[in-house]
């Protein structure tokens, strides 16, 4: 014996399944969307870590500088043009990563590194250089809210 269900409700059936499978595919788009995307605080981490990849490499410089001067452990003004060159890369990746920054933010930070490079060029006075290398870092570590060494951050 068959049951006769009315239009209505066959009707208001289809409307009750239609919305819940909208209302299910909403929450699993949302959760699926919301989950691929990175957070603000995760963006300003991985630039933060970029630029202290592009400081720590530069703060080895004074050593092998004077090295490089003496003639001593194999370095040269060749090596230390190459090592200026890959913090020169890691700071253009890190400025491009860095969207909240003006265009133009990193004229100060390559030109001190441009001063750097010249300066390893000519053979400057290796007090010289690691003045230049301490200024750079420092410009580098205000731009991108990095820690100093004279300011820890924050107490966690």
């Amino acid at each position: 014996m068959a049951l006769y269900v009315s239009a209505g409700t066959r009707r208001r059936r289809v409307v009750v399944v239609a919305t819940a499978a909208l209302l299910v595919g909403l929450v699993l788009g949302y959760v699926a969307g919301g989950a691929g995307s990175p957070s603000l605080s995760g963006e300003v981490n991985a630039v933060q870590a970029r630029a202290a990849q592009a400081t720590t490499a530069l703060e080895r410089l004074p050593i092998e500088y004077e090295q490089s001067l003496a003639g001593a452990g194999g370095e040269s003004a060749g090596t230390i043009l190459d090592a200026l060159d890959r913090v020169d890369v890691k700071l253009d990746e890190a400025y491009g990563a860095a969207i909240w920054l003006p265009e133009g933010s990193s004229s100060t930070t390559d030109a001190a590194l441009a001063d750097l490079a010249a300066a390893a060029a000519a053979g400057a006075p290796a007090a010289n250089f690691a003045e230049g290398v301490t200024s750079l870092a420092g410009q580098i570590a205000l731009t991108f809210a990095l820690p100093t060494p004279a300011s820890p951050g924050p107490a966690r």
